[in-house]
């Protein structure tokens, strides 16, 4: 009875390992909780994001012979992100486009100077993966869009050339297999007709990859 207890016994051990693999898959162990890779999550492929947020300006400009320095604008952005990143590793690096409305508006007075409609970003990050989340920098040249309640500004407007740059840093989180979590941070500068102003704009994301 002793020898036929521990035959069983040594059976048993030696089919576990089968047992696990029909339990997780054909990749057994591999995928199993236990034996995961702490760069558990693929933040790889085609992805799209929606946010939500704020800019707070600093804004320059010379229009019709009026100059305008240092006047504070602020307003509320939301945004849809394009992208599609490749990982090598722990990095995770690619190319994005995102596309944002705003109410962000220069006022004095009670006259609407400038708002800005929307604008078009096209850039890329890269950053690092740590289990599940992606710490990553970013950059871009951005096309802005800009109006005023004033004809003559809006004429102005309408012929100048209001791109810039764009620098930042953010986080992306995984909640699931195929959703995250970001905040993400802005630094716009360098706008071509208007190169005193500068811009600062953050971010909370949601996105959606494959």
């Amino acid at each position: 009875m002793k020898r036929i207890i521990a035959a069983l016994l040594v059976t048993s051990a030696l089919s576990a390992p089968a047992m696990a693999a029909d339990v997780y898959g054909k990749d057994s162990l591999k995928d199993s909780p236990a034996s995961a890779s702490v760069n558990s999550v693929d933040f790889s492929g085609p992805y799209i994001g929606i946010g939500f947020g704020g800019e707070f300006a600093n804004t320059e400009l010379d229009l019709r012979r009026t100059t305008f320095d240092g006047i504070g604008s602020d307003g509320l952005v939301g945004d849809a992100v394009l992208g599609y990143d490749f990982r090598a590793g722990s990095f995770v690096f690619g190319p994005r486009v995102q596309f944002g409305i705003t109410n962000v508006d220069t006022t004095i007075g009670s006259n609407d100077l400038l708002t800005l409609d929307y604008f078009i970003n096209l850039g890329g990050r890269a950053g690092v993966v740590f289990n599940r989340t992606l710490f990553y920098a970013h950059g871009g040249y951005e096309m802005m869009f800009a109006s005023s309640d004033n004809a003559g500004y809006d004429q102005w407007l309408d012929d100048a050339d209001l791109n810039a740059f764009t620098v930042g840093l953010g986080v992306e989180t995984a909640i699931s297999s195929n959703l995250s979590l970001g905040l993400e941070g802005a630094y716009i500068y360098g706008v071509d007709d208007a190169e005193g102003t500068e811009a600062f704009r953050g971010m909370a994301r949601i996105n959606l990859r494959r």
